[in-house]
């Protein structure tokens, strides 16, 4: 006869967000997993039916679950003790049908191996076992250069230190078709979770003289966040990133600075930008209507 948990409730479990562990309270049940972030309050459920995958794994000095989705999203759960382990493996097997297996990790610590994608997690291989995996929702943007691919991380503000970003050098191919830096690029794009400029424009801005970046940029500005586009790079702000507004006089009377302070900063190269600084003559004046109801 096999021995069925029907419940498991953790009061002091972690979920991963935006590449950081966060306090949750975590309820197994055979309705599925339900998990409410402490911090926001806010409660989400994976049913039985969303459930693809279970791992056992170490995560940041203890023991967490890995559950990998239907539709290709990855969750971490941790704050558990190795002693966990068995309750866990019986409550899946015998509550949701799931078998749940250990999860191994390389430990070589090369820093070279094979990318592969599944679903929307990018996984790092080293004698195919995975070295990391990143979730690509993780991801706010990725840029490419010659024979490498940059890839740029959201900032959670519970964590003091940060991942901010990830470069991958791809060796160029001989064989003829798609460029893999292309390739590659395309692949994290498709399922990052990159500000596009969708939905109606509130207002556009055109040819401003920016200081800071230094050129002339058309901006635009949509509900959630503000779009640059210049001659050599274009930027995606979130409005959440915008802190304080300043207008301050020029020295000569003619001009004014528009400021912009941004917390986390926009980069060119190495180059960071914590504050957007635009230029206006004190002479010139425009009426804008936004297409916004009362």
């Amino acid at each position: 006869m096999k021995e069925d948990i029907p419940l498991l409730e953790y009061g002091e479990a972690t979920m991963e967000v935006k590449s950081c562990m966060v306090p949750c309270k975590l309820k197994l049940s055979d309705q599925g997993i339900a998990y409410r972030n402490i911090k926001t309050g806010k409660v989400e459920t994976l049913s039985p039916s969303d459930i693809e995958v279970v791992n056992w794994q170490r995560i940041a000095g203890g023991y967490g679950i890995r559950i990998f989705t239907s539709n290709g999203i990855l969750h971490r759960f941790g704050g558990f003790k190795d002693s966990e382990h068995s309750r866990l493996e019986k409550f899946f097997k015998g509550t949701l049908n799931k078998t749940m297996t250990d999860k191994e990790f390389s430990m070589k610590g090369w820093n070279y191996g094979a990318a592969k994608f599944e679903g929307s997690v990018l996984s790092f291989e080293v004698g195919n076992l995975p070295s990391f995996e990143l979730p690509l929702n993780n991801v706010s943007g990725c840029t490419v250069g010659k024979n490498e691919v940059t890839l740029e991380f959201h900032q959670p503000d519970e964590a003091p230190t940060n991942l901010m970003e990830m470069r991958f050098h791809i060796p160029a191919s001989e064989l003829a078709g798609e460029d893999p830096v292309e390739a590659f690029q395309q692949k994290v794009v498709d399922k990052a979770s990159i500000l596009t400029a969708t939905g109606e424009t509130l207002v556009t801005f055109s040819e401003l003289h920016c200081l800071t970046p230094r050129g002339r940029y058309d901006i635009k500005c949509y509900p959630s966040f503000l779009q640059l586009h210049g001659k050599s790079f274009n930027f995606n702000i979130p409005v959440e990133s915008v802190l304080r507004l300043f207008l301050l006089p020029h020295m000569d009377g003619r001009h004014h600075f528009f400021v912009v302070s941004l917390d986390p900063p926009i980069k060119q190269g190495q180059t960071r930008y914590p504050y957007l600084i635009m230029m206006f003559s004190g002479d010139d004046e425009d009426e804008i209507e936004l297409p916004l109801s009362e």
